[in-house]
């Protein structure tokens, strides 16, 4: 199966708008499988084109996701309590031996951690109990939409076919395809506008492996690593040389961070990160089947 380091037509996020089909396909190897897209015209989402960069890998044993959030010089966090403890960024010792080798790689302009205080609003949130996860990049508004349409279309399901607590790959491709439908219905309805977001789904299933969907209106693709906002289409290429599945979600954080911190540096492209960002990082493991929110400085869970 041919892989794509990234769709072609994919630069944010994708509002569909008619039907033509088109195949796209890639001999390198990547992040994103390669599927037949419908559409005619697309356009650019300016909201998700401008939101901050969120990345998610699927790495050993499950998968690694960290949301970028304005750095505080350039726009003050929302809903923030006067708790500011252990931010300064310089250090990185959050969890035990496998990730003290983090603290090499962060410097003082690094990436560092959300305010103990933080209460959102957050973009990576839980969808359910067993390791579903949204982190999603755009309009807040409409990020939450989709979060709670992700709830519901879980919910809806466990009302009619019970919950038995095992769940094959097959049922993360439904939550994310019945969520990029409902994407799609909004943008052709009358009485509803289209959404200006996008999502990347993290689910687990019964047999403890990882998997990772890209969501938009156009469609729901699987993916390996991908990163979706402002800065993307810089950030996918070197996600694509990385080998995730040979990593530990601690490792697989380290390899990130590198990518990030060397995308603060000052580009041609003129896109970079801003210095000093902030950082929501969450691990999910797929063998339990949970997320855990970490800390840069802090072995504490938000």
């Amino acid at each position: 199966m041919k892989l794509l380091s990234a769709p072609p037509f994919y630069a944010g996020a994708l509002l569909l708008c008619a039907t033509s089909k088109l195949t796209y396909a890639s001999n390198v190897p990547g992040t994103l499988e390669s599927s037949s897209h419908r559409f005619l015209k697309a356009k650019v989402d300016k909201f998700t084109l401008a939101s901050p960069l969120a990345v998610a890998a699927v790495c050993q044993d499950g998968v690694v996701i960290i949301a970028a959030h304005t750095a505080s010089s350039h726009e003050p966090l929302l809903l923030q309590d006067d708790v500011s403890n252990g931010n300064d960024g310089s250090k990185a010792n959050i969890f035990s031996d496998p990730l003290e080798k983090v603290e090499a790689h962060i410097r003082p302009s690094g990436p560092i951690d959300l305010p103990l205080g933080q209460r959102g609003p957050f973009r990576i949130e839980s969808i359910d109990n067993v390791g579903t996860v949204l982190v999603t990049a755009g309009w807040r508004t409409d990020c939450a939409a989709l979060v709670e349409k992700c709830r519901q279309v879980i919910s809806d399901d466990a009302a009619v076919y019970s919950s038995t607590g095992t769940t094959g790959s097959e049922h993360g491709r439904f939550i994310s395809s019945s969520a990029s439908l409902w994407m799609s219905q909004c943008d052709f309805s009358e009485n509803m506008r289209g959404l200006s977001c996008v999502g990347l789904l993290v689910f687990c299933d019964d047999v403890g492996r990882g998997h990772l969907w890209l969501v938009d209106a156009t469609g729901a693709y699987p993916a390996r690593a991908f990163a979706v906002g402002n800065g993307a289409d810089s950030v996918n290429p070197r996600l694509a040389r990385i080998d995730f599945s040979s990593y530990t979600k601690e490792e697989s954080l380290v390899k990130i961070l590198s990518v990030l911190q060397n995308e603060t540096k000052i580009r041609r492209t003129g896109w970079n990160l801003p210095y000093n960002f902030r950082a929501e990082i969450a691990l999910v493991d797929a063998k339990k089947r949970s997320m855990k929110k970490v800390r840069l400085n802090s072995s504490k869970k938000q």
